[in-house]
């Protein structure tokens, strides 16, 4: 690993975490002249070292791992950018509330992994929808949270679980992104109207079929933390929400 990403990769987390290199050396005991030698590749990050940034460049008192920023080096030098830390903010708030429910949330606290995996998880669900550091709520990346674990350590048959497992998460992820995207903003003109109606059949369709793959994978998991059957949220619960949805568009359409 060349040594000017990973320092690219500690001065961005440094800098979003609005930490100036004298906070860094305070924690770290570095000098601001070797951070900033780390930072622009001058000097190689050595383990230890890296560990010691890791320290320092905590979010509710939990440092990332090694290999989550040796991860994030390695797409910067194989891509010239990196995901995460394009949209670093989003990453961090998300990291925040993670670690917060491993805290202060006693199902997290239980089934939980790996914070920097799962945390990157629910990055990639939201990455790409409407939704930001500014506008995320807690309570929506916990749920959010839930369902991934409950999937994760599902209890069920292995073999029907290794095959559907992953299915499962492909067509969860892309049914939520669409989700949030479509309930973000309310449309304007009658052709958004029309369009907006159209895309209620297709969540609906969506939302039963990944309904009818999660009720073959019975989640004991689930059903144990949000008191209901997983398949039911997306049998009931989503299309509820989607068919009313679809009747208020209606109602505007009447109203135009």
């Amino acid at each position: 690993m060349e040594n000017k990403y990973l320092g690219n990769v500690i001065k961005s987390f440094r800098t979003a975490l609005k930490m100036t290199q004298k906070d860094v050396s305070q924690k770290t005991g570095f000098s601001q002249n070797t951070i900033s030698n780390h930072e622009n590749g001058n000097r190689s990050v050595g383990i230890n070292e890296l560990s010691k940034y890791l320290n320092a460049l905590t979010v509710n008192d939990f440092r990332f791992s090694q290999s989550t920023f040796f991860e994030i080096a390695e797409d910067l030098k194989k891509n010239g950018s990196s995901v995460i830390l394009n949209n670093i903010k989003l990453f961090l708030k998300i990291y925040e509330y993670v670690t917060y429910a491993r805290n202060n949330d006693s199902d997290i606290y239980y089934y939980h992994d790996d914070l920097d995996r799962e945390a990157i998880k629910i990055f990639n669900i939201i990455l790409g929808t409407k939704y930001n550091e500014d506008n995320i709520t807690y309570e929506f990346i916990l749920d959010i949270y839930k369902q991934i674990l409950s999937i994760e350590i599902n209890k069920s048959d292995p073999k029907l679980v290794e095959d559907n497992r992953n299915l499962a998460l492909i067509k969860m992820t892309k049914f939520n992104k669409e989700f949030l995207n479509f309930g973000f903003n309310e449309p304007k003109t009658h052709n958004e109207i029309i369009n907006a109606i159209g895309k209620t059949f297709d969540l609906e369709e969506q939302s039963l079929e990944l309904g009818k793959l999660l009720k073959d994978i019975p989640n004991y998991t689930y059903d144990y933390l949000k008191g209901r059957p997983m398949y039911k949220t997306y049998t009931e619960k989503f299309p509820q929400e989607i068919r009313e949805a679809r009747e208020y568009l209606k109602s505007l359409l009447k109203e135009d």
